[in-house]
């Protein structure tokens, strides 16, 4: 379940936006309100202690 969390910061964070590509057209699929910090979705990820 927190590969899943993770997912989810990372595109509420902003650090990967999910894009849609229909009939030649790119858009955003997801319209975020409020940026989580980018910190949310670093610390948790021991890889990114040096960070």
């Amino acid at each position: 379940a927190q590969t899943v969390n993770l997912a989810r910061l990372a595109v509420e964070s902003g650090i990967y936006p999910l894009f849609e590509g229909e009939n030649g057209e790119i858009t955003s699929t997801t319209k975020i309100r409020r940026k989580v910090p980018v910190e949310d979705y670093l610390k948790p990820q021991r890889r990114f202690a040096h960070v």
